[in-house]
């Protein structure tokens, strides 16, 4: 066809051939500035296996190209699928590239679960950024109907055809022609970002079509592994109404008697600290000079467990299955945050639902906004006699409004815990207490409010948090020292999981340590202060996960033992000393195998994928269980 000028018009396939590979060639870009290459000298074989690491987003840019570049030959109705087909394929890459900029990875089932947090990782870039990307998927019809039929022939059109396919299958074969030094770059490139090897579209497609079995499913390799299970010190029976049901929670001596003069029911308070990895820590090992000081001291007259991994995760399912020993099915979205209403209403048997039972008062103490969150209800229905959240806490603090939209500050947080403590110091008498805490101002994305304690220059906000929290916790440990409680108040701080994987927490971290990796499993802190009892300076868990917490802590005091159905086992039990140093952790559709301090996930080292994917068809039995409200019911209560 001629222009008016007498000059050809390039055709519409040509220009969209154009737009779209542009498009994509800045968008591989992007993703490429994202990844981790774990290398210190790109050689040949290290560059080719970069370039591998993107053979499926080939594939999936060239049958978009194919496909589109033919509709666009077409009629109206074609084009206008071609251009919807468009905006699909380049919406699915720049949310899944935001994903990665923001979270380390592409949008994950966590990461859906969570959504209520969304706030956090939107800014300003990113909304501008997305109108930008609307204005140039608006434009794209635009330019390309302008052009016209053009001059590209049916010939030329079989030929673009027929080298495209020649490049799907080139992309789609790489593992038999590219040289296995280059293969094995691409793997510890995808090891060290924690990532599938996929591209952005087949990663959401897979995350709404979960591979893993049904519960019923699980029948077909139960024997398996039930015996897998025992490894892990798991045991349950499956022809049992209630196969979770165990006759006692420990079978050994408490680990460490109490004095003589210690208190026969100790108080026991509980700091559940929002994503708080042990690595953090400087009495854990932080090179980060002064970020901790108040844990720091906190620990010198206490015991330090070390080697103590994160079972679960986000925060609905930390606290739900520490307190409980569970691996939970329900999390934030769609589940307690959500659809709270709609969570089943299981019975569980969980801390306090036991310390109830033995004479404690129950309380536990959350730091937000009821309106902003169920972790109030989750409490409440595990058996916590009172849960006081920013609403009752803000009394003992002039009635000073949250400084967080979502919560109180952690310092407000701390000192309403002190005057509580204080009021409670004035009582005489009373019962022993079981307190559980659980603060917000660490949690990831999370900026500093107006009475946030800076950490160095302050361009790091994850170190900002993690500082702060510290300077907040240090005001109860000096109100502590000087109380009475000091003399008969076990405290133990731990978390409710590890930090999650945002950008500056990774670029903290890769400083300390160039090997880490981004994954919701890592060491946790448990330390321990007990003014009843001579205590190690130190304790190897030997990779035990916070799955054993509730065990753990009953075994610890030397309660008396009851029917349970914790499925976690103490970390004190001798046994644990003669076996390899194995745990597991589970979130949602996603199974760890934790093994002498190494977390592994499927893919990693194909000698643990076996027994990775029989643990993830029992989890998805574990929480069938859940579901059907076969876990605890108060009959089976002696």
């Amino acid at each position: 066809m001629q222009s008016n000028s007498g000059r050809k018009k390039l055709g519409r396939s040509y220009v969209y051939a154009v737009y779209i590979s542009v498009f994509t060639a800045l968008i591989l870009l992007a993703f490429l500035s994202r990844i981790h290459i774990p290398f210190d000298r790109i050689s040949v074989s290290h560059a080719i296996g970069i370039l591998v690491f993107f053979d499926y987003f080939a594939i999936e840019f060239l049958v978009v190209l194919l496909v589109c570049s033919w509709m666009i030959r077409g009629p109206g109705i074609l084009r206008i699928a071609a251009y919807l087909l468009t905006f699909v394929y380049m919406a699915v890459y720049a949310v899944q590239w935001t994903a990665l900029t923001r979270g380390s990875d592409y949008i994950t089932a966590l990461a859906l679960e969570n959504v209520n947090h969304i706030e956090l990782v939107l800014n300003a870039p990113i909304i501008v950024g997305a109108f930008v990307f609307l204005l140039t998927c608006a434009f794209m019809p635009y330019l390309i109907e302008r052009r016209g039929p053009g001059v590209f022939s049916l010939k030329g059109h079989v030929i673009l055809s027929a080298g495209v396919c020649f490049a799907m299958l080139a992309s789609g074969t790489t593992a038999y022609w590219i040289p296995s030094s280059s293969l094995e770059a691409r793997k510890r490139i995808v090891l060290a970002n924690n990532m599938r090897h996929t591209s952005p579209a087949a990663a959401l497609w897979k995350l709404f079509r979960p591979n893993r079995g049904s519960a019923s499913d699980f029948t077909l390799v139960q024997q398996e592994a039930l015996r897998e299970a025992r490894r892990f010190g798991l045991r349950v029976n499956f022809d049992r109404p209630f196969p979770m049901l165990r006759e006692t929670i420990y079978s050994s001596p408490e680990p460490f008697p109490q004095r003589e003069d210690g208190a026969r029911q100790p108080n026991v308070i509980v700091f559940f600290s929002e994503g708080i990895s042990a690595r953090t820590i400087n009495r854990y090992g932080s090179s980060y000079e002064g970020l901790t000081p108040n844990i720091d001291d906190f620990a010198k007259d206490a015991m330090v467990v070390e080697n103590y991994f994160n079972h679960t995760a986000a925060t609905y399912r930390g606290l739900l299955g520490q307190l409980c020993s569970i691996y939970p099915k329900f999390a934030g979205q769609g589940g307690w945050h959500t659809d709270y209403r709609y969570v089943p209403k299981v019975e569980y048997y969980c801390l306090p639902r036991y310390f109830g039972r033995n004479g404690y008062e129950t309380v536990f103490f959350d730091a937000h906004v009821p309106e902003a969150a169920y972790v109030d209800e989750l409490m409440t229905q595990i058996k916590f006699e009172r849960v006081l959240t920013s609403r009752e806490l803000k009394g003992y603090i002039r009635d000073e409004a949250p400084l967080m939209r979502d919560a109180m500050s952690d310092h407000q947080f701390m000192d309403s815990f002190v005057g509580f403590l204080k009021d409670r110091e004035a009582q005489s008498g009373g019962r022993p207490f079981f307190y559980g805490l659980y603060n917000l101002g660490t949690h990831a994305w999370k900026k500093l409010p107006s009475d946030g304690i800076i950490y160095g220059d302050g361009k790091n906000y994850s170190l900002n948090t993690i500082h702060n929290w510290d300077d907040a916790f240090g005001r109860f440990w000096s109100y502590y020292r000087s109380s009475p409680y000091s003399k008969n108040t076990i405290v133990v701080f731990t978390a409710d999981h590890c930090h999650y994987f945002e950008p500056q927490f990774v670029e903290a971290m890769r400083k300390e340590d160039p090997d880490y990796q981004t994954l919701f499993v890592d060491r946790i802190p448990l330390i321990i202060k007990d003014p009843t009892r001579d205590l190690p300076e130190t304790y190897d868990a030997r990779s035990a996960t916070s799955i054993d917490f509730a065990p753990t802590l009953i075994h610890y005091l030397g309660a008396p033992n009851a029917r349970n159905s914790f499925l976690g086992n103490s970390i004190f039990e001798p046994e644990r000393e003669k076996s390899i140093p194995t745990g597991l952790s589970a979130i949602g559709e996603q199974t760890y195998v934790v093994e002498k301090n190494e977390v592994y996930f499927l893919g990693r080292e194909p000698k643990h994928d076996r027994r990775i994917r029989l643990m993830g068809s029992l989890m998805n039995w574990l929480y069938s269980l859940e579901v059907n409200d076969r876990l605890w019911s108060d009959d089976l209560s002696r």
